[in-house]
């Protein structure tokens, strides 16, 4: 029997109408050959419940489906009608059901639209229509490029975008703020005043409200009340600012707030357990190779949110540009690696990245030494994870020993590194990993629900003429190894990544080399 008219012999006593969608969203990724999980919530109770899905998106109207008056469409089309599913709300509204995902490479990477209908309606056969819903199956160890691009929504479209913030907007439903970016290197970044929104149920971006400035080599922090805040980086001419501004949810706009006293870009920033935000490190001028030696910076300073101040920290042992902020489960502040100046007798000799490691107190406020890596490194926020078992995961990064006698005209001595460890909080020590099969910096690296982290693109040789990579690595926490690689369709840096709420991953926008001044505008999903 079709779904029409299974759906018309179901559906027979008359309920009072009721309006408005109900939610629907993926539990779990699609794999080939096993079962989709699928969940719904505030749907009417008791009621027939039909799962529909497509390889368009429609819009189909309903009266063609099933007759009547009604005006209403679904973002479904009909060509799958034949696997559609009927089944039953539960008694409370909100439940969920599986759906078999056929092993047949012909469905890797295609998107699927779903959707779910209730009834019965009255005067309407269908009386609820859930959101619509994008599916993409892809059997383990694959990549799939989206349909979506960064700048979708604008008019005339936007470029992409590298070195941009992408964070979760909470209260959303599973939504992506994209924010910033845009053309360069760390020493070369041109900012854009830009957001972009990724939808994750259909795998969609729209256009986001503008920024107050435009940012690169910013900060990027979800503060406890679900804002956003943007700290300092460069503007569209790579002029460095301390401005700062807040994303909120709820108005969806940019508002400034608090100043930092000083401008500084290649910053670190960091979520203090109390909901404070400590910034450290940086440089104020970024302009050019000596301006940036000159301006490095070992001043820290904290942000509070209630009052939308900022107030002066302890300093950090040394002036550095780009080390890394972790918080720590014991609330105090882990600062690793960056790139200092050495002096002999007030002259500058070189720049080099330190191995030295700090501990911030937010009680006392003060720093402490704790146990040196074991590689120097810098330019690692990207690459550096706090796992769920509380270790520290670094990857990664870059190596600097530049000499500045004579003045550097390039940034030879400046670059990526295959050296991995990790640091445990409890004993203050860290422990060397095997190397990366590749040098790299600017990659992506995110704990996947299974517990293994994928590490995503990233770049070799020096950081001024670095080529990106296409190589997807997993390493196991539980066993400190990499299990295995696999690829991307092209090859990126500096990129955004985003874990989706069913357990996907999707790589966003980057630069194929560090001199490229076109970036990428792609998006690709990660299926684990």
């Amino acid at each position: 029997m079709s779904p029409r008219l299974l759906l018309a012999a179901c559906l027979t006593a008359a309920l009072c109408p009721a309006q408005g969608d109900f939610a629907f969203d993926k539990a779990t990724t699609a794999p080939l050959g096993g079962q989709l999980k699928l969940d719904y919530s505030g749907a009417p109770g008791n009621q027939t419940l039909l799962f529909a899905a497509s390889l368009n998106g429609g819009p189909t109207p309903l009266k063609l489906l099933f007759g009547g008056s009604d005006t209403r469409s679904i973002q479904v089309g009909v060509d799958l009608i034949s696997a559609w599913v009927l089944t039953a709300t539960t008694p409370s509204g909100a439940g969920s059901f599986l759906i078999g995902v056929p092993n047949d490479t012909a469905l890797q990477g295609l998107p699927i639209h779903t959707q779910l209908l209730t009834g019965p309606g009255n005067p309407n056969l269908v009386d609820k229509i859930s959101n619509d819903l994008v599916l993409v199956a892809g059997a383990h160890g694959t990549v799939d490029p989206l349909l979506a691009k960064l700048g979708d929504g604008r008019s005339p479209k936007g470029p992409g975008r590298a070195l941009m913030s992408v964070v979760p907007i909470q209260g959303s439903a599973g939504e992506f703020l994209i924010a910033g970016g845009g053309t360069g290197n760390i020493l070369s970044a041109q900012g854009l005043n830009t957001s972009e929104v990724f939808d994750t149920r259909t795998l969609q971006i729209r256009a986001g409200p503008n920024m107050t400035v435009a940012r690169a080599l910013h900060t990027t922090t979800v503060l406890s009340n679900g804002r956003v805040l943007l700290c300092g980086g460069v503007d569209a001419l790579g002029a460095t600012q301390n401005t700062c501004e807040l994303y909120d949810p709820n108005t969806n706009t940019f508002t400034a707030t608090g100043s930092m006293s000083i401008a500084r870009a290649g910053h670190a920033a960091a979520l203090l357990s109390d909901g404070r935000v400590l910034v450290a490190g940086g440089a104020s001028n970024l302009s050019d190779i000596l301006s940036a030696i000159n301006s490095f910076l070992n001043t820290a300073e904290i942000y509070n949110p209630t009052t939308g101040t900022w107030s002066a920290a302890n300093s950090i042992a040394d002036k550095l540009l780009a080390p890394a902020l972790t918080t720590l489960p014991n609330g105090r502040v882990l600062l690793s690696g960056g790139a200092k100046v050495n002096f002999i007798f007030g002259i500058p000799t070189s720049v080099t990245t330190v191995s030295n490691c700090q501990l911030f107190d937010p009680t006392s406020g003060n720093w402490s030494s704790t146990g040196a890596m074991r590689q120097h490194r810098g330019v690692h926020s990207l690459n550096t994870i706090l796992l769920t078992d509380g270790r520290v995961l670094v990857t990664g990064g870059v190596e600097v020993n530049i000499p500045l006698l004579p003045p550097p005209t390039t940034l030879a001595g400046a670059k990526a590194t295959a050296k991995a460890e990790f640091y445990n909080a409890s004993s203050g020590t860290w422990t060397a990993l095997p190397d990366l099969p590749t040098a790299s910096t600017g990659h992506g690296a995110q704990q996947m629900p299974n517990g293994s982290v994928l590490l995503t693109g990233g770049a070799s040789g020096a950081i001024d003429a670095a080529v990106s990579h296409d190589t997807v690595l997993e390493f196991s926490p539980a066993t400190n190894t990499y299990v295995r690689s696999f690829k991307l369709n092209t090859a990126r840096a500096t990129h955004g990544v985003a874990l989706l709420p069913d357990g996907n991953l999707v790589v966003f926008g980057g630069a194929n080399s560090a001199t490229a001044t076109a970036v990428l505008d792609t998006l690709e999903m990660v299926h684990q």
